[in-house]
């Protein structure tokens, strides 16, 4: 019965791994095969998800890349409005990607509290109107976690522009990261449908997304 067990255990272990690299397989494809030609799309709001900051409180190379391309969508008449996602201290993400992309007054938005890619979604969301057409931006080997957190949020007409390849260093632990990553949002989707259906408050819920 112990070695049934044992071999129980080494087959989902196996299983586990099997899927983990074909999932790093597929972030390898998507992050060096993305198209990065693209017609400009065009909708009613850019989102511009942020990646993080330098130690003088800049935007890093990754949140750079992204609020450049949103200005360029921006000022070739994209869409309305940018608005930048990402919280930090002492400056947020979002406000040091608007301070990049240099926009006119009116024109960014700021959604300084989220920590991870679906707070990015959740919370840009609530600033948006039903049925908006959202353009999201980031990092191509980021693109279809983006996608996906934007379906599972409810926001359902999205187009996608890669800021870059890739920009986070190092290059092959972003990749990792990535292929664990795109599990453990699905999972943290999944605690944060539970806790609405057992009436878990909507701001406690909103934490468990980090």
């Amino acid at each position: 019965m112990r070695g049934t067990g044992v071999r129980r255990v080494g087959r989902g272990l196996r299983a586990v791994g099997l899927i983990w690299l074909a999932t790093l397989a597929a972030v390898c494809l998507w992050t060096f095969l993305w198209p990065m030609d693209r017609s400009m799309p065009r909708g009613d709001a850019i989102l511009c998800l942020g990646s993080g900051l330098n130690d003088d409180a800049t935007a890093d190379d990754g949140s750079r890349s992204r609020a450049e391309t949103c200005g360029a969508l921006y000022r070739a008449g994209a869409a309305p409005v940018v608005i930048f996602s990402g919280g930090g201290r002492p400056v947020t993400v979002a406000a040091a990607m608007a301070e990049v992309a240099d926009l006119p007054e009116g024109a960014a938005q700021i959604e300084p509290r989220a920590a991870s890619t679906l707070q990015n979604i959740l919370f840009a969301s609530r600033m948006l109107p039903r049925g908006a057409r959202v353009i999201l931006v980031t990092e191509a080997y980021h693109l279809p976690r983006s996608w996906a957190s934007a379906q599972l949020m409810g926001q359902r007409d999205v187009a996608l522009v890669p800021a870059a390849r890739l920009h986070n260093t190092p290059r092959a632990w972003s990749l990792v990261r990535e292929s664990m990553a795109i599990w453990f949002n699905l999972a943290r989707y999944g605690a944060w449908r539970i806790g609405g259906w057992l009436g878990v408050s909507d701001t406690a819920r909103d934490r468990w997304l980090v």
